[in-house]
């Protein structure tokens, strides 16, 4: 299923929505150029470049696009920032496939002296404290999909399973449940779309097929309220 299955969607319902065009050709253009002379010296991993607002002054300005911004606040119903963004890029030098999951951990600052009530699974990834965070987190955070390229079916778009979201964090029966029952929607998209997502929604994509040599560049930007975490935690990003 691809773009017609995406219309009508809603994150209270389905858990994800797409808007079409927010950014337009200039733009999608110069922040292809800005990222490209950041990114250029860096081997793209199968896992992107992290922190990459932090790193790119174009990317982070996104953030602060009225049209985004507007997005977000469909999302979330109080002041928000960004507290995570990742560039993922697939190139036959660079691809992967990933099976169908939840985004459950949060990059924080560091882990605590003391233990939590919900937060679980602490890792360090490049550097930066992983956690899982609670449902009551997980809920209220927003996820934005900025295309900066198309993502046709053969070049490994993102494939979502409506409304599995609603059930909070779920086991691995729970998840084959869900796979078993075939309502999988492939997220085509085209430059400058942006897909918006809650985190637990069950997510996968395919390898980029081995004839295509385009590249797949996706802005994964976190959004979430302002003062959402306890005062032991902070945010590794925070603009």
């Amino acid at each position: 299923m691809g773009t017609s299955s995406m219309a009508g969607r809603t994150l209270e319902a389905d858990g994800f929505f797409v808007r079409r065009g927010v950014l337009g050709p200039g733009q999608v253009e110069q922040v292809r150029e800005k990222t490209g002379l950041v990114v250029r010296d860096e081997r793209v991993k199968p896992f992107g470049v992290r922190s990459i607002a932090r790193r790119c002054e174009a990317v982070a300005a996104l953030a602060e696009l009225p049209a985004v911004g507007a997005i977000v606040g469909e999302a979330i119903d109080a002041p928000f920032q960004l507290v995570r963004s990742i560039l993922f890029d697939k190139l036959p030098g660079s691809n992967w496939h990933v099976g169908w999951h939840q985004d459950l951990s949060i990059a924080v600052k560091e882990r605590p002296a003391t233990e939590l009530p919900g937060y679980t699974g602490w890792t360090e990834k490049e550097g930066v404290t992983h956690v899982q965070a609670p449902r009551e987190v997980l809920d209220r955070m927003t996820t934005l999909r900025i295309h900066l390229d198309d993502a046709p079916s053969e070049n490994g778009p993102l494939r979502v399973i409506p409304g599995s979201h609603a059930e909070g964090r779920l086991n691995s029966e729970a998840i084959e449940e869900w796979i078993g029952r075939g309502e999988a929607v492939t997220c085509e998209m085209k430059a400058g779309d942006v897909l918006v997502m809650r985190p637990q929604l069950l997510h996968a994509s395919h390898k980029s097929n081995g004839s295509t040599f385009l590249h797949r560049r996706v802005f994964h930007f976190e959004f979430a309220p302002v003062e959402l975490l306890p005062p032991a935690l902070a945010w590794a990003e925070n603009y």
